[in-house]
């Protein structure tokens, strides 16, 4: 008797846990969180709610009728859906790939100045945040893990879900293309550029004694006067080219994106419910892609217009792709996704 009083008991205690878990999850996703719009029902009784007695015998066809309309439908929705994650992973990795394969030519490179303080600092021997590090750890690993535990615990919302994710995977795609397309249209130099092209003087020199006033005698191009041209084509383009700074861009983009996402569920621009915590919590954390713009002037991979500019991009990136999948970005209405206000002005069919 003892033994089933404490099984039951156990049994009753689990029940009750698992009841109160989910209470827990879901209570950010009652009716009152997201706009939402209760589902057209229609109550009115027709002759059709009656089968005749001669179309008894229908009522197998209509069932598989109406299943083979169900899986069309669920189809396009998952092609629809799908394609917003697909194209974007496309386009950057066709982006990756050509900045890979050393697809930029060198008349790309500019014109530099073989006397310019800008470009003769030493060369710096320790690389404090890696490529590897920034696009694993700060890039992927934190923004993701914490927005996952974050909708889990909080939001389980499939729609909201979607929409953070997909954003997330189209704001790095933005802020990847428009970052190559400086790489690819300007370049730019490293603050260490003269000491790694070690120019040839006597090709200097021999510009400087001529007596054609044409000429540029003191600026150049990588491939006339360096001593190793062919590390000047930028066939390695995400560690030779400077401008913009991809490290910067790309954690500002991610972070900016999250962190907005995270404020706009905490309510934090509502003044009526937010409080200045919050605003403040949102800044100290926006300074962890500053304090990686300033390793990279620090270390000087990096001038401070290539940082200030991948910042730049980074925070153009994020606010657009935020915009156009939530209503709003510093609004009351900012956590809600743009989901519910098409379902609010007409059905959400692709």
């Amino acid at each position: 008797m003892t033994t089933h009083k404490i099984k039951q008991f156990f049994k009753d205690f689990g029940k009750q846990s698992k009841e109160n878990l989910v209470s827990l999850f879901r209570r950010k996703t009652r009716d009152n969180y997201f706009i939402t719009i209760p589902h057209e029902q229609n109550t009115s009784t027709t002759s059709s709610d009656t089968i005749p007695s001669n179309e008894l015998g229908k009522p197998l066809q209509k069932e598989l009728s109406q299943k083979s309309e169900k899986r069309k439908r669920v189809m396009k929705l998952i092609l629809y859906y799908s394609l917003e994650y697909i194209i974007p992973l496309l386009c950057l990795g066709l982006v990756l790939g050509v900045l890979l394969s050393g697809g930029i030519p060198t008349f790309s490179l500019p014109y530099f100045y073989i006397e310019d303080p800008t470009l003769s600092y030493p060369k710096h021997q320790h690389d404090i945040l890696p490529l590897w590090e920034v696009a694993a750890i700060y890039v992927l690993l934190i923004p993701l893990v914490s927005f996952l535990l974050f909708h889990l615990l909080f939001i389980r919302n499939l729609v909201d879900f979607h929409h953070a994710l997909v954003g997330y995977v189209q704001t790095i795609a933005l802020c990847m293309a428009i970052t190559a397309f400086g790489w690819l249209v300007y370049g730019g130099y490293r603050p260490t550029f003269l000491v790694e092209c070690n120019p040839n003087m006597k090709v200097v020199n021999e510009h400087r004694k001529s007596g054609n006033t044409l000429l540029p005698y003191r600026y150049f191009k990588p491939t006339d006067v360096c001593q190793n041209p062919e590390n000047f084509r930028l066939s390695s383009p995400l560690m030779t080219s400077g401008f913009p700074s991809g490290h910067v861009s790309s954690v500002m983009s991610v972070w900016l994106f999250f962190l907005l996402y995270f404020a706009g569920k905490a309510d934090t621009w509502n003044r009526r419910k937010g409080q200045f915590w919050k605003v403040f919590l949102f800044f100290l954390l926006l300074l962890v892609p500053v304090w990686v713009g300033v390793t990279r002037i620090v270390t000087l991979k990096h001038t401070i217009s290539q940082v200030v500019v991948g910042i730049l991009i980074g925070i153009f990136s994020a606010l657009l792709v935020y915009r156009y999948k939530y209503c709003s970005i510093f609004g009351v209405d900012a956590k809600t996704p743009n989901y519910y206000m098409w379902q609010k002005q007409q059905p959400s069919t692709p």
